[in-house]
């Protein structure tokens, strides 16, 4: 169902929820300013956001918080910092105050935060880890990898080139343990917050894209890697609740009916649902049993839309 917003968002990218408000972020090169909006049911309470390089503004704005509901804060990570925006104080005051934390050049390619506390943060960045595990005390980062092998193993691909293209993936954490669902393969990974492998789940026909892989090597040496373009698309995004990780599905993508798949798994990586929906969802966050989702309408506009689940 279309969600009836009573002041509808132009072109929405990402939501969360922070506590009871709704947060929904846009597409900021389009707006330049005022492109996150904070809803309290479906009233729109409070617009900000500018891009900038003001104390409070932002460059490049990545939403941390897109796909999870956090206490508090709403989390973007901007240039080489991380600020967070308490929403609460947001709505009921004119002036916009963040807490802002520099991170070390190692890890300033941050592109989601799974978890942060007082000494930790784990991350998804852009480089040749999959996971990120940064000690606020020592100042010191520590990557994770754990690529498979049996679907493709090549001494000339590097590990950047593997985690960022033949193993893009979607993650999410709690209760100790991080869900990695990768977007090539039907497969998902469990990992311990010590950076253990602890369970690879396959699905059948998992490895369907392995026959789809190009490797393009110019003057001797490789330069990148490719899908063709029939690969077929598996987990695109995430959301995490206390008790669950849902991963959505495009497999049927090219279908006759477009329309996303989500699987719900618990914390150890065990399948607990799946769910068929009617359309296609790009970015999801679940609150209280229901699925916010942006979905583009019949007329071909991305608009938020709810499922009760």
């Amino acid at each position: 169902h279309k969600l009836n917003l009573d002041v509808k968002p132009l072109v929405p990218k990402a939501l969360c929820f922070v506590d009871s408000f709704l947060v929904v972020c846009e597409n900021e090169n389009k707006l330049k300013t005022n492109f996150i909006s904070v809803y309290s049911g479906n009233t729109l309470l409070k617009k900000f956001g500018q891009l900038g390089r003001g104390p409070v503004d932002m460059i490049a704005p990545m939403y941390l918080s897109d796909g999870k509901c956090e206490k508090r804060y709403f989390t973007v990570a901007s240039a080489s910092s991380i600020m967070k925006f308490d929403v609460e104080y947001l709505v009921s005051n004119d002036s916009l105050i963040c807490i802002t934390e520099n991170l070390p050049e190692e890890v300033s390619l941050c592109n989601g935060m799974l978890y942060d506390s007082d000494t930790l943060s784990i991350m998804n960045c852009t480089g040749d880890n999959q996971i990120t595990f940064f000690d606020k005390r020592t100042n010191e980062s520590k990557g994770y990898s754990s690529f498979d092998n049996e679907f493709l193993s090549n001494g000339s691909v590097t590990n950047f080139i593997y985690n960022i293209q033949v193993f893009p993936a979607v993650s999410g954490c709690n209760n100790g343990n991080i869900l990695i669902a990768y977007t090539m393969q039907k497969s998902l990974d469990v990992v311990s917050f010590d950076g253990n492998l602890k369970k690879r789940i396959r699905f059948n026909n998992y490895d369907s894209n392995k026959s789809k892989i190009r490797l393009d090597a110019g003057n001797g040496s490789l330069v990148n890697v490719f899908y063709d373009e029939d690969a077929t698309y598996y987990f695109s995004s995430s959301c995490v609740t206390n008790d669950a990780f849902y991963a959505l599905c495009q497999e049927e993508y090219k279908s006759s009916t477009s329309r996303t798949i989500l699987y719900k798994f618990d914390w150890n990586g065990n399948l607990l649902m799946k769910y068929r929906f009617n359309t296609v969802f790009m970015r999801a966050v679940i609150n209280n049993g229901t699925i916010y989702s942006i979905a583009k309408s019949d007329e071909g506009e991305y608009e938020v839309v709810y499922a009760e689940l």
